[in-house]
């Protein structure tokens, strides 16, 4: 891309057809300036691995070499819940409110340190806008409750018979592998099929869909 589209270089987008005739509007793209990709300083991370939603939470950032004209944090929630935040470039900390996200989901964030260069609506179609030089990190954040089975779960220890895995999916779906012990009358195989379970009671139960050995 940037051989193809250096930067310190000017640009033409031609535009035709309709009633409005042909544009070609020019687009300048400065020197590149992409800063540090931001990153969470302290316990910041691990603290979003198990988090109550319910709380207000505190991302801070280390500081970058250069000041980036933004920052942005993104997470985008399951079921409609999200925290989408822009800050100025200077600011390490910023907040999220406590019941923001939803509880009991695995939520995926991402952190944006952004440079901007206006762009003039001069010689286009008169409307004004920006070319970003961004660098981003991704995270997740874990609203999962103290009781929640979602995630693998293993047993034994994976080089002998007996050992296994199974894994509990957001959807209620389950998947299960077992290596079983060689006096044991059951076969060994994969396993599939929906659960529900009640983190009140802790009681499980599985619904099998497909047993293949």
């Amino acid at each position: 891309m940037d051989v193809e589209f250096p930067n310190n270089s000017s640009y033409t987008i031609t535009l035709s057809g309709g009633n409005w005739g042909p544009f070609v509007p020019t687009v300048n793209v400065g020197a590149k300036t992409y800063q540090d990709a931001p990153y969470f300083t302290g316990t910041v991370y691990s603290s979003l691995q198990s988090f109550d939603p319910t709380t207000g939470f505190d991302f801070t950032f280390a500081t970058p070499s250069g000041t980036p004209d933004l920052t942005i944090i993104e997470i985008d929630g399951i079921g409609g819940s999200s925290f989408d935040k822009e800050f100025a470039g200077s600011q390490t900390t910023i907040n999220m409110p406590g019941n923001t996200l939803s509880a009991g989901q695995i939520d995926e964030g991402v952190a944006d340190n952004v440079n901007t260069e206006s762009v003039s609506g001069a010689g286009g179609f008169g409307v004004r806008g920006i070319v970003a030089h961004t660098v981003y990190s991704w995270f997740y954040v874990d609203t999962a409750s103290a009781n929640s089975i979602i995630g693998a779960w293993t047993f034994g220890d994976a080089s002998t018979d007996g050992s296994g895995i199974v894994m509990f999916m957001k959807d209620l779906n389950y998947y299960h592998i077992e290596d079983i012990e060689e006096a044991d009358s059951e076969s060994e195989g994969f396993e599939t099929g929906t659960y529900t379970w009640n983190e009140q009671t802790l009681v499980l139960r599985l619904q099998i869909r497909l047993g293949l050995i």
